[in-house]
């Protein structure tokens, strides 16, 4: 039997709100990245492609996008990943590759910046203490990684905010 369609509420409405938030017109890169992988992470969870048989190991990058984003704040690395799921390096980093075209560090990244934006916001810590809770083992990762998503340093960017 093949389930084409995601059937449960919670997951529907999960889908939903991610794909409200998407249609505002004040996001970012980052924000709308972490909208889309929420929507495809939930889809697949929910939804087998063939017929109740899936190619490969189609649980593993569902089974990865929920720890990542579990564990984010804490110190990963592809090593640790692999080994946790019970794969090798290289196929946990070619299968998330595959099937979300972006690579797994990077996307580790973006949850955490995303966090680090998330916290900032909020105006209640310095940007030092919102990198290091989100995750980021130094500030001139930080600082690289905010860059390369936004264009900016987080200075400018909430000066446009």
């Amino acid at each position: 039997m093949s389930r084409l369609f995601i059937r449960d509420p919670k997951a529907i409405q999960k889908a939903q709100n991610a794909v409200a938030e998407l249609e505002k017109d004040d996001l970012n890169a980052v924000e709308q990245a972490g909208y889309i992988r929420v929507i495809l992470g939930t889809a697949l969870r929910h939804i087998t492609l063939e017929n109740g048989k899936p190619q490969g190991d189609i649980d593993l990058p569902t089974k990865l996008l929920l720890y990542i984003n579990e564990h984010f704040k804490e110190d990963l690395s592809t090593e640790g990943i692999a080994k946790e799921m019970g794969y090798s390096r290289r196929y946990v980093v070619e299968c998330f590759h595959s099937n979300f075209q972006i690579g797994i560090n990077r996307y580790i990244n973006t949850v955490r910046l995303k966090n680090a934006l998330l916290m900032m916001r909020e105006n209640k810590h310095t940007v030092t203490e919102c990198a290091m809770e989100s995750g980021f083992s130094s500030l001139r990762t930080f600082y690289r990684v905010f860059a390369e998503e936004c264009g900016c340093s987080p200075k400018e960017y909430f000066k446009t905010k």
